[in-house]
């Protein structure tokens, strides 16, 4: 689907935070726009995403967007969890006052390393982690200004050893998490979730309805419902499971890692701790 049907092309948010960040992975995660011209709103950087949940009303003017990596044509394996998330996970740990060897700054900063290392990106790590200037950018979509956005992300690369609100460091912990976790989108989506970073567009075309539940403005799709074949072969199954979630079988209901109000804040032990405990568990099965 990827290559032959070309029906994949960079998302929006990676081209928010990877051009804004100047950040080396961008050249491994996905090909230049095969027309420059659609990358006018920032010079030098040749790529160009398309917005999740965006007005498109062909494809062929998308095509020429930034596709897939040539890497990703001949990989071999995928990570289901590999150390540049664990160090992630650590640094919230210790951002959160758990107990851990090494300082959150430190498990933040070796994320970001192995996830480089990991991906094969070419730069100077250290000015990238020294970087308290870059921020996100802006997204244009030149085919149909109805997408285009302010970015709502406002966070630098450099952690922040006085910040007052522990807030602004989860936030660079996350970004690097989601950025670093490109081809693990569940486990993204899930620490999106729950911690509302990274601060990602709303869609410009929303087509929620009453029949799958309504997604208000300026909110986000809260979980996939049970697939129809999962309805038609084990419909008690997913009546008891639609009963424990608390609402409908709909995009709108919300699971328990993700609060109507967000609880997961540092005086909280509940909230995202236990989704850590969860990827510690992991993290121990693997190993033994």
């Amino acid at each position: 689907m990827s290559n032959s049907w070309g029906d994949c092309r960079m998302g929006s948010g990676m081209e928010e935070v990877l051009v804004g960040y100047k950040d080396p992975r961008i050249k491994v995660y996905f090909q230049e726009a095969t027309d420059p011209a659609l990358c006018v709103d920032h010079p030098g950087w040749n790529y160009k995403g398309i917005a999740g949940g965006a007005h498109l009303v062909s494809k062929p003017p998308r095509v020429p967007f930034s596709a897939l990596g040539t890497i990703f044509q001949n990989i071999g394996k995928r990570y289901v969890l590999d150390a540049a998330e664990v160090n992630f996970l650590l640094a919230e740990a210790a951002l959160r006052g758990w107990t851990v060897p090494k300082s959150a700054k430190e498990y933040y900063e070796d994320g970001v390393k192995l996830s480089w290392d990991q991906w094969g990106a070419e730069g100077d790590i250290n000015a990238y982690l020294t970087d308290d200037v870059s921020k996100p950018v802006d997204y244009v979509d030149p085919v149909d200004d109805r997408n285009s956005y302010k970015t709502r992300m406002t966070a630098t690369i450099k952690w922040n050893d006085a910040a007052t609100n522990p807030e602004e460091n989860l936030e660079k912990i996350m970004v690097q998490k989601w950025i670093a976790s490109f081809q693990n989108s569940i486990e993204t989506w899930s620490d999106f979730r729950r911690t509302d970073y990274p601060k990602l567009s709303y869609v410009a075309h929303n087509e929620s309805n009453a029949l799958w539940g309504i997604i208000p403005d300026g909110e986000f799709i809260k979980r996939v419902p049970f697939v129809e074949a999962e309805r038609l072969n084990n419909a008690e199954g997913v009546k008891a499971a639609t009963e424990k979630l608390g609402g409908g079988n709909l995009i709108s209901t919300r699971l328990w890692i993700h609060p109507a109000a967000l609880i997961f804040n540092f005086n909280d032990k509940k909230g995202s701790l236990r989704v850590l405990f969860i990827m510690f568990r992991i993290f121990t099965n693997f190993n033994h």
